[in-house]
This record gives structure tokens, C-alpha cells and sequence, in this order.
């Protein structure tokens, strides 16, 4: 069967495979995953040559990190430094060491340790991006943390790569000068990315929109970023790293948001592709012959794993709470992880049985990403257990007091200090209204206290939080966090607290307004509802239709959402 046959087959079994596993509620990565491996060849053999389409979801890759890379400019990316350098060194170093060790104790040579070390630094970097993306966590604390220990280990593809023929032995009498020549070429490769984001790119950008063309637009982007991709790639850097940086050269530019809107669509297409290509690699077979080893495999990637990273984190001084999500989102195994166990299969380094043990625990791991990283802030609440750990490693409670003066009620509690907590704020202070902040970013807690606001670093999800500050004693409580599932732990928390407090939320879907009114907050603001309503009365408005926000158009449109709540919960 020609190529496009078996492209329209792939994706008929994907759509099938993940329209039924939605409506198990399952996230719809598990479905594309599955779809791959029923239609590959390990399964029902409807695809027999992946490679073509394993081509194109490389590309999805790079468009992936192209497109987060349009979100991240060169200042913010800087802002990483701390978190990308040593997040993660500290993450793949303590899970090499330990895997090294542990695989000869387990009776593995020197060369198979090495590289299951190698194998189990790394992550997957395209679903824990697009999982964060979902959950809309990549700004949150723990979620900065993930992206640059992502960022850090595709850094180690090149030295990992170098090493291979040398753990294998294979390696020739230049090979150290080799890896002086890639490095040097590598550092010139991002030097001369960043020139360009600051002269050619803007000035080949502006001629391009001047056409008026939207397709040779979208075609400069995407050249652009796979152009790029493609350069890092030929100097030893990873495709995915240079696809990420060419989007970090372009955020500096005036066009990011238009680039970023232009290759959303064919971006999501080809990253479909690239989950059910991984999905390809499944081999159930190995399941039956060697269930035991594919067990212990699964559950070192993500038990295992998921602790050495939290660990890391809290060496870090991240809360174990942050701590704990950050380990389980950074828990499987790495799509660069294939490309390891390749080549190690090839220097023969690891025999046909130790690969399609790893490939199918890994596929395995990367289908249970996603309900782990949901899962992960309910795992978070038991991070009492880690106390002591937290002592030892002199971590900063976000629940224990950190300024000497403490606020005893009577004021307003912002809790979360992005976008919509700073203009709170600002107009709480315009009106002499007493207010405290709370807030669970560090670096976001220090640089506003810097500015005299009275802000703490504190998890507002802490029942022992919310009572040292006297919450209970507040005039009123408004929450604007992200993460949803903190979100609704803090309403809780709140209720607990304090039943008759005020309470307004920001919750971003106007689906899961009713679930937060029945949590007990009093005003529930959902981001799409009110949107629409902004964009209505400005419609009207143009329109020659008088209207505002407390007119006859906007109480009819309050009632429905009413009535279409009370009829979902089932009270009509």
C-alpha cells in the first residue's frame, strides 16, 4: 500500500482509538498512542513501512518546540538559568549515578549501565510540554521547573551520543577532539541564532508581511524554524533544542504572536502523528515472554524516577509539594530515549531482548504521563510524609511564617500574583483598601516585595497557611491560580477556614463554573464567559445597540447561564 493509504488508515484507527478512550475520560495522548500501536506493526500490521510517516512526526516535534519557543523570549529564557542549570544537572546526574549503580548491582555490565543511565535521565519533552499546556501549568512554579530540566536534558543528547562508541569501545583516537569541535560549533550555531533574532528575522519578517500573503508567511515561519532545527541538528545539537531556539529568536520580534497562530493548526497535526508513531513501538508480545522485567522497567521510570526528581527539586528548596509534581511530571521515558536505545542496539552495546523490553516499557510509561500528571497534585497532599526531608535540606514551608510582622485580618487576600492579582491589587491601593498577598512563586514573591508590596510566599492551599494569616478575619478572598486542581484544593481549604468568608475565583472554562459554586465560592469569574460577554457589548455597541454591562442583554444572558446550570446539576 502506497504511503497516503496507509497515512489515512493511521489516522481512521487513531480518531476511532482516542473518540472511544474520551469518552472513558481518559486524555485523548493515550488514544493517539493507542491508535499507533493497533495500527503498527505489533498490532493489526495496517502499516508496513512507518518510516515516512515516523519523518513527519519528527516535524510535529519540531513545530512543537518551535511554537512553545514563540512563548519564551530571550529574557525570559534567561530567567531559566537557575532552574534549567542546575534542575537539571541535578535531575540527570542522581538518576544516572543511581541507575548505573543500581544496574550493576543487578548483574548488568559497565557498558548497559551507562546507557540505561543515559535512557532514564531523559523525558519525553513533546508530551509533558503538551500536557502542561493543557492543564495550563507551564508558568506555574513547578511547571518552569519541568520545561528547564526538559531544556537541560536535550542539552545531554550531544555528550550522550559522543560517549556511545566509547562505552561501547569503538571509539576512535580523535574522539575528544571531535566533541571540542562540536561543542565550539554549537556554541557558535546559538550565537549566530541570536544575532539573528535581532537583525535578519525581523527585517526578513517585515518584508514578508508587506506582501499581504498569508501562505509565504506561514511558509517563511515554518522554514524558518525547521531551517534552524535542521542547522543545530548538523552540528550535534538536537533537532527538538534548535527548534526551541529558533522560536526563542523569533519571540523577539513583533511577528511571535502571528507566527505562533500560523503554525498552531499544522502543529497539532503533525504532533498527532508523532504520538501515534511512538505508539508504532509498542510490541505486546514481549508483555507475555518477559512480564516481570517490563514491570520493573515501568515502574523505575515512573516511581522510581518520579522520586529522584522530587528529590531533586527539594534540593533545590522547592516545597515538596511543587517537589512532588515536578518528579511525577518529569516520570517516563524520553521520545530521545529511543534514539539511545537505537543506536545502542546498533554498537551492540544492548541485544534485540533488552530493546524491545525498554521500547515497550517505555511506550507503556508514556501512556500513563498523562493520568499521572493529573494525578500528581492529588499525590502532592501527602508531602507531610516528607517533612523531615524538608528540614534536613533546609526547604522554606510555603505554610510557615516568613516575616516576623504578620498580618491579623481586615483585609482583602489576593491569593496568586499574576496578570489579574497585580490589577486587584493595584485597585484595592488606589481605594485605601487593606490587602495581603499570597503567592507561591518565589522569584515572583521577591522581586514585588522588593516593590513594598505585602506579599508572602505561602501555599494558600495550606489550611495552616490561610490560619496564619488570618484569613478567617478577611473582608473578602480572591483566587487566581491556574492550576486548577490547586485552585479548588484552596476553595476548600477557605470553606474550611472560614464557611461565611467571600470568596471569587478565576477559573478559565465556564464547564466547570458549577463545580467551584458547589465547592462554596461566592462569584465564580469563568475567562471564556466573560470574554464573550466583553466582546458582545462592544459588538452591540458598534452596532448602534446602547448597552452595558448591567442592561437587559446582559441580565438575559446571566439568567440562561443560570437556568443551563441548575438544569446540568439536576435541580430543574
Amino acid at each position: 500500500m502506497d504511503f497516503l493509504g496507509e497515512l489515512i488508515i493511521l489516522v481512521a484507527v487513531t480518531v476511532l482509538a482516542t473518540l472511544i478512550l474520551t469518552r472513558l475520560r481518559l486524555p485523548p495522548v493515550i488514544g493517539l498512542l493507542a491508535g499507533g500501536a493497533l495500527a503498527g506493526p505489533y498490532g493489526l500490521r495496517l502499516i508496513s513501512n512507518a518510516h515516512d510517516i515516523e519523518v513527519l512526526a519528527e516535524i510535529g516535534v519540531i513545530l512543537l518546540l518551535f511554537s512553545i519557543g514563540l512563548e519564551f523570549s530571550i529574557s525570559r529564557f534567561l530567567r531559566l538559568g537557575r532552574l534549567l542549570l542546575f534542575g537539571g544537572l541535578l535531575q540527570v546526574g542522581m538518576t544516572l549515578a543511581l541507575v548505573i549503580v543500581g544496574s550493576r548491582l543487578l548483574g548488568a555490565d559497565v557498558a548497559q549501565s551507562w546507557v540505561y543511565g543515559f535512557i532514564a535521565a531523559l523525558s519525553s519533552t513533546a508530551l509533558v510540554v503538551r500536557a502542561l499546556e493543557e492543564r495550563r501549568e507551564l508558568n506555574a512554579p513547578h511547571g518552569r521547573l519541568i520545561f528547564g530540566t526538559l531544556i537541560f536534558q536535550d542539552l545531554c543528547i550531544v555528550p550522550m551520543v559522543l560517549a556511545l562508541p566509547i562505552i561501547a569501545g569503538k571509539g576512535g583516537g580523535n574522539v575528544w577532539l571531535d566533541a571540542g569541535k562540536i561543542t565550539g560549533l554549537a556554541l557558535l550555531t546559538v550565537g549566530l541564532i541570536y544575532l539573528a533574532s535581532k537583525t535578519l528575522l525581523p527585517w526578513l519578517l517585515h518584508h514578508i508581511s508587506m506582501t499581504g500573503s498569508r501562505e509565504l508567511f506561514l511558509l517563511t515561519t515554518i522554514g524558518i524554524g525547521v531551517g534552524i532545527a535542521w542547522a543545530t541538528g548538523q552540528v550535534g545539537l538536537s533537532l527538538a533544542l534548535g527548534a526551541f531556539l529558533a522560536g526563542v529568536a523569533l519571540a523577539e520580534t513583533d511577528f511571535a504572536e502571528r507566527a505562533r497562530i500560523e503554525v498552531l493548526p499544522l502543529r497539532d497535526v503533525l504532533t498527532s502523528l508523532f504520538f501515534a508513531s511512538m505508539g508504532m513501538l509498542f510490541d505486546w508480545r514481549v508483555l507475555v515472554s518477559a512480564p516481570l522485567t517490563v514491570l520493573l522497567l515501568v515502574g523505575g521510570f515512573i516511581i522510581g524516577k518520579g522520586l529522584v526528581a522530587t528529590v531533586a527539586a527539594m534540593i533545590l528548596r522547592f516545597p515538596a509539594r511543587l517537589a512532588i509534581m515536578a518528579g511525577m511530571g518529569l516520570a517516563q521515558f524520553g521520545e530521545f530515549g529511543f534514539v539511545i536505545t537505537r543506536q545502542a542496539q546498533t554498537l551492540e552495546i544492548l541485544g534485540d531482548n533488552e530493546t524491545r523490553a525498554l521500547l515497550c516499557a517505555g511506550v507503556i510509561s508514556m501512556v500513563l504521563t498523562p493520568l499521572v500528571i493529573r494525578l500528581a497534585p492529588h499525590l502532592a497532599a501527602g508531602s507531610r510524609m516528607l517533612q523531615p526531608l524538608e528540614q534536613l535540606l533546609g526547604v522554606q514551608r510555603p505554610d510557615t511564617p516568613d516575616d516576623d510582622e504578620c498580618p491579623q485580618g481586615g483585609n482583602v487576600v489576593v491569593i496568586g500574583f499574576g496578570t489579574a492579582g497585580r490589577l486587584l491589587a493595584e485597585a484595592l491601593r488606589l481605594n485605601d483598601i487593606p490587602y495581603i498577598i499570597l503567592e507561591l512563586n518565589s522569584e515572583t514573591v521577591r522581586q514585588a516585595r522588593a516593590l513594598g508590596e505585602p506579599i508572602y510566599y505561602a501555599d494558600a492551599g495550606s489550611v495552616e497557611a490561610l490560619r496564619h494569616y488570618h484569613v478567617d478575619k478577611a473582608l473578602a478572598a480572591a483566587v487566581n491560580i491556574n492550576d486548577m486542581p490547586s485552585a479548588l484544593r484552596c476553595l476548600k481549604g477557605l470553606r474550611e477556614l472560614a464557611p461565611d468568608l467571600p470568596v471569587i475565583i478565576r477559573v478559565p472554562y465556564e464547564g466547570r463554573r458549577q463545580r467551584f459554586v458547589e465547592a462554596g465560592a461566592k462569584h465564580v469569574v469563568t475567562e471564556d464567559f466573560e470574554a464573550g460577554v466583553r466582546v458582545m457589548v462592544l459588538t452591540l455597541q458598534q452596532v448602534g445597540v446602547e448597552t452595558s454591562y448591567d442592561s437587559p442583554h446582559l441580565q438575559l444572558v446571566h439568567k440562561l447561564r443560570d437556568e443551563k446550570a441548575a438544569e446540568s446539576s439536576g435541580q430543574i
